[in-house]
């Protein structure tokens, strides 16, 4: 499926000393924020994927995929999985963004010829 299929181009973060220490207050906002603009198939993918470090979290996703789910209580490690999933999600977004837009002008200037 293609869900699997773009599981398994995310590269899991590597496990290292920045990783045992607790991410600030601000990167919890901030990460809560892009976790919100996710778009829902890729919410629940993340979900998915950090239920993988915390089992718990299926449980969530079951009730409803809900926003307010409590990051504090997460491990850093499976705080740094969900922030490497929303930037590898942002930048995969913005990638095809840019190429929609590069296809769109080549055809303009296709017609202009």
């Amino acid at each position: 499926s293609e869900v699997e299929s773009c599981i398994s181009c995310i590269p899991l973060p590597v496990v290292c000393d920045a990783c045992t220490a607790s991410p600030s207050e601000t990167e919890l906002e901030f990460l809560v924020h892009q976790v919100n603009q996710l778009p829902t198939d890729a919410l629940e993918e993340m979900i998915y994927i950090v239920s993988a470090y915390e089992p718990q979290w299926l449980d969530v996703l079951e009730r409803s995929v809900d926003s307010n789910f409590d990051v504090t209580t997460l491990s850093p490690l499976a705080i740094e999985v969900m922030q490497h999933y929303v930037y590898t999600n942002l930048a995969c977004c913005f990638v095809a963004n840019m190429d929609n837009n590069h296809t769109s002008n080549d055809d303009d200037m296709d017609v202009g010829a």
